[in-house]
């Protein structure tokens, strides 16, 4: 009997051991570096506009929309009620965490003209 509960001890204590020799190390605590910026690039002349007709991001990425007009205009991107001015030869850069998933236009109001739609994803 005293032999038997030897046995067992040294069996526990054998596969504590193999255990904590072998157990998965814990997940890491620092976070992942944020992704860089989004840039997407825009121009207008002669009320023509170039640019993406669809940016795509994923919640949570950093955003910035860069415009050059050769004429005044105002620049709004509709949902998220961002707007700026837009003023001749000047180059405009807005820069927002795309935070509110959806399909989103971004329009100048004088001209009314789309300049494109941002598509914001969940982040799976």
């Amino acid at each position: 009997m005293l032999r038997h509960i030897l046995l067992v001890s040294i069996a526990a204590l054998l596969l504590a051991g193999l255990w904590l020799a072998l157990k998965p190390a814990p997940p890491s605590a620092v976070p992942p570096a944020p992704a860089a910026p989004r840039l997407f690039a825009f121009s207008i002349a002669g009320g023509q506009a170039s640019g993406p007709a669809v940016m795509k991001v994923q919640q949570g990425d950093t955003v910035r929309l860069r415009v050059v007009s050769d004429s005044a205009d105002h620049l709004h991107l509709h949902g998220y009620e961002l707007a700026a001015e837009l003023q001749p030869g000047t180059p405009l850069t807005l820069k927002f965490v795309a935070a509110h998933s959806g399909r989103f236009e971004l329009e100048l109001h004088h001209s009314h003209a789309s300049l494109g739609n941002l598509e914001v994803y969940p982040r799976p």
